[in-house]
């Protein structure tokens, strides 16, 4: 669920050993492939990958490559390169999912399972939803991506969408002891956001 390298500001023999012993720690594991990270709206069969079984999915996290005012490109390509992706989706469709179609006048509820369900996992990274970011395009590859999400919609009472982010988009008083939190670096520096505990922007 992200921070999976403990700083973003190490050099790279460090990061080269952190990503060492994390798949280390997970040996047997693979990474999802970028084949599959780097398209957006792939459709899997459930079931018929059984390399799935051995997959992490891993999320950025502001210990990875950094808040939207420490964020850059280095930092996203060398997570993406080791961990997959910062921003992707995949569906999973169950075939041959038990079902009774129900007549077209048929006075019940409509069963959601009519057609075969279908699971939408979204990998956001929301640590770049905020700005001002010290990279602009790749902020607003991150707007782009979730806006293109929420333009698709839900598709049909059989589909269920799983949102996969490190920071919550609303923190209420009392969540973790401590209030919403955003800290700036100063102007001489970018002014970028340097420090969060939600995001404002949804």
């Amino acid at each position: 669920m992200g921070d999976l390298l403990g700083s973003q500001w190490i050099g790279e023999d460090e990061f080269a050993r952190r990503n060492k012993r994390f798949w280390e720690v997970f040996k047997g594991t693979d990474r999802v492939p970028r084949g599959i990270t780097d398209v957006s709206g792939r459709a899997e069969r459930l079931g018929q990958d059984a390399a799935w079984e051995k997959r992490v999915i891993a999320l950025a996290g502001n210990h990875d490559i950094g808040y939207a005012g420490e964020i850059d490109r280095h930092r996203i390509e060398r997570f993406e390169d080791k961990f997959g992706g910062v921003n992707w989706d995949v569906r999973f469709r169950l075939e041959n999912a038990s079902s009774t179609a129900q007549p077209a006048n048929s006075p019940f509820t409509p069963n959601p399972f009519a057609s075969p369900p279908k699971l939408h996992v979204i990998m956001l990274n929301s640590m770049n939803l905020d700005g001002p970011a010290d990279t602009p395009d790749l902020h607003r590859q991150s707007k782009d991506f979730l806006n293109e999400q929420l333009r698709q919609g839900t598709h049909s009472g059989g589909t269920w969408t799983l949102l996969l982010t490190h920071i919550s988009f609303h923190k209420r008083m009392g969540i973790c002891a401590d209030a919403p939190f955003f800290s700036y670096f100063p102007p001489d520096q970018g002014g970028g956001i340097g420090d969060r505990t939600t995001s404002a922007t949804v």
